[in-house]
């Protein structure tokens, strides 16, 4: 009656009983081990490779569960959890013998922020699945070579921009990026970008970006691969400009912090390209308005500049003042028009619109100017 559901009153005192003395022995455990771990002496980050080992067990009983070996690159050959980066583990689901083996191989990836030399460990039966005693202290087993993790060192060589341009029309900017470093680029997208400043110093300072390339090329070691892309020079500007082209700008490929030399510059002259100036050529509106009614205005813009409006989007807006001079910032704005139209130097085009003055935001205004912007 171990949960007392009987109630024997004062009889409870003879409720237990031992037996005579029994002797427990230990089933001998399984031993497992790892042997023979084989793997490619170097791989690039994010490249797939296949590590390659033999489990064994040397206890005197048979593996009765399964268990799990764990792949672990470590830079030293004394195994340290806290400074190994792991890069797989497979599961196994057999019943090995005394003394019997199984083979095992792992298709892992190379880590891609790593390098350097590292040792490839096998942990087995990592979780502790299967009961091994004192046999635990030869579960972790080291490769005898050690393997290199190469990283690429991307570079930009020989940028082709033109020697002189004009404001706000396009370029063709060629160049090529080369693969410096001992590793290849394996499935990742690179992101150039093209940039204009006004000096060649690096950092830039105050850089204008014209436009960004991104490609998933693979480049391997000691590669090349040209790339251009058109851009559009800024309004307005003129004089000595340096266009830089950097590549990896978001550090996607792994370079071990070689970045120095992920840019180069080249100059190029910008000459000051003749540009549009629209002006107000005429606005017209009744002498009178009477608040509550509707009137329709007309205008008419300008082009006197010296090369045509193609391509642009622009709005014309209307305030309305009681001072021949405009202030916005006195000034009711109404509502702009938006123009989309080619305009020719000496071209005009007109445009009409309605307006309807309410009579109790405007009442007691008096005389009023219309001003077209």
């Amino acid at each position: 009656d171990a949960n007392n559901t009987v109630f024997e009153h004062a009889n409870e005192n003879n409720n237990i009983l031992r037996s005579s003395l029994f002797e427990i022995v230990l089933t001998p455990p399984p031993d497992l081990t790892v042997q023979n771990i084989q793997h490619p002496v170097s791989a690039s980050n994010n490249e797939q490779i296949t590590i390659q080992w033999t489990s064994k067990t040397a206890g005197a009983s048979p593996t009765n569960s399964t268990w799990q070996d764990k792949i672990f690159l470590c830079p030293t050959p004394v195994f340290n959890e806290a400074t190994s980066v792991s890069i797989g583990a497979k599961q196994f689901n057999v019943v090995l013998q005394p003394g019997a083996t199984v083979p095992a191989n792992l298709l892992v990836t190379a880590p891609e922020n790593l390098a350097g030399v590292y040792y490839v460990f096998v942990y087995t039966d990592y979780l502790n699945q299967i009961f091994e005693h004192l046999n635990e202290n030869n579960n972790i087993i080291k490769s005898p070579d050690q393997i290199e993790i190469k990283h690429a060192d991307l570079t930009v060589i020989q940028p082709v921009v033109p020697d002189t341009s004009w404001s706000g029309r396009s370029i063709m900017v060629g160049w090529k990026v080369v693969n410096m470093g001992t590793g290849n680029v394996i499935n990742k997208t690179i992101t150039d970008k093209i940039f204009l400043s006004h000096n060649s110093a690096y950092p830039m300072v105050n850089p204008k970006e014209l436009g960004a390339l991104s490609y998933s090329n693979p480049l391997s070691s000691w590669d090349t691969i040209q790339k251009n892309k058109s851009v559009i020079l800024p309004d307005g500007i003129f004089g000595k400009y340096y266009l830089f082209v950097k590549t990896n700008v978001d550090n996607c490929v792994f370079e071990n912090q070689l970045l120095i030399n992920n840019y180069l510059a080249d100059s190029l002259t910008i000459n000051l390209s003749p540009y549009p100036d629209l002006v107000v050529d005429s606005i017209t509106c009744p002498d009178t308005i009477v608040l509550g009614y509707s009137y329709n205005i007309h205008y008419r813009g300008k082009n006197v500049g010296d090369t045509s409006i193609f391509g642009k989007l622009w709005k014309d807006g209307f305030y309305l003042s009681n001072s021949t001079i405009l202030d916005t910032a006195t000034a009711v704005k109404l509502e702009p028009i938006q123009i989309n139209q080619a305009l020719n130097p000496g071209s005009s085009y007109e445009g009409t619109f309605q307006i309807l003055l309410p009579i109790d935001e405007f009442q007691g205004m008096g005389q009023g100017y219309l001003h077209f912007l």
